[in-house]
């Protein structure tokens, strides 16, 4: 869960089975080598379907969403009852001329922080030649329009996610991201769920290991590559693309994000929240 805060997104290699990714493609990419091929394959889904309503049971996307380890990272991110915003299928055709611009799935968006989840499946292997989907680690925290951030080119510390199929995306509505050029021969497919929350987002994880006051111990501030595996040590590193000041920003907007997800009010990465909530009478 910390990674989450500290990232905006979690990677999950090569969770949805071989013979699932198989009937994936088969129902909804075979013969498809453009986006309005895939969308047309996929269920319509009306805005605030709740998520276990969403597909019928003979629905391959069913199955998907039944797995135990995605049913239980939604639930822990989301809570109960999450209902369906959009989703549609990516086609990208071999031998793509150019990559995406960089950009985050959101209008400015004013929640503190409250968030919606963006799932992207790959039902087939992706190697870097094929592409697949860059992300900027950490840059969630960052209140950006849709496209405004598309002059943006090869940041520090970008990733380029690639992997076996089956593997699965998890991100921050706000993330920062954009699709890589296909330079293969073959064509790459991406299946993409947003989802909205309908309640709390506090708790609904697993928190019998979580200490409020060992948490809240100061560690120094670092880089990713030198962060500690504790709660304070995650959360208060900052990402090689952010100056060390403005990096302090996105620290208040993690602990805003922390005390949502965990409900420990008083956590505060170097009292820097607290700080600005000090307001004696």
């Amino acid at each position: 869960m910390t990674r989450f805060v500290r990232d905006g997104f979690l990677k999950l290699e090569g969770l949805v089975p071989k013979e699932l990714c198989d009937a994936f493609r088969a129902a909804y990419v075979a013969d498809c080598t453009d986006d309005r091929c895939g969308r047309a394959r996929l269920p319509v889904v009306p805005w605030g379907t709740p998520l276990l309503d969403a597909f019928d049971d003979s629905e391959v996307l069913s199955r998907v969403f039944s797995l135990p380890e995605l049913a239980g990272a939604i639930h822990s991110l989301l809570g109960p009852r999450c209902k369906v915003d959009h989703h549609v299928m990516h086609i990208r055709e071999p031998n793509q001329g150019a990559s995406q611009h960089l950009h985050c799935d959101a209008m400015i968006d004013a929640r503190d922080a409250a968030f919606d989840i963006q799932i992207m499946i790959y039902p087939q292997d992706v190697t870097r030649e094929m592409g697949g989907t860059l992300v900027i680690p950490g840059s969630h925290t960052r209140k950006a329009g849709e496209t405004s951030i598309a002059r943006y080119q090869n940041l520090a510390g970008q990733v380029q996610l690639t992997g076996p199929a089956g593997t699965v995306l998890i991100l921050h509505h706000n993330l920062w991201h954009a699709g890589r050029r296909n330079a293969s021969n073959c064509v790459r497919a991406m299946y993409k769920l947003r989802l909205n929350p309908t309640g709390s987002q506090t708790g609904h994880w697993d928190m019998s290991g979580y200490d409020a006051a060992k948490a809240g111990a100061p560690k120094p501030l670092h880089s990713p590559a030198t962060c500690k595996h504790d709660v304070q040590g995650q959360l208060s590193c900052f990402h090689p693309w952010a100056d060390s000041r403005s990096a302090h920003l996105d620290i208040i907007q993690r602990t805003r994000l922390w005390r949502l997800l965990s409900g420990d009010e008083d956590f505060s990465v170097h009292h820097f929240l607290s700080r600005l909530e000090n307001e004696p009478a």
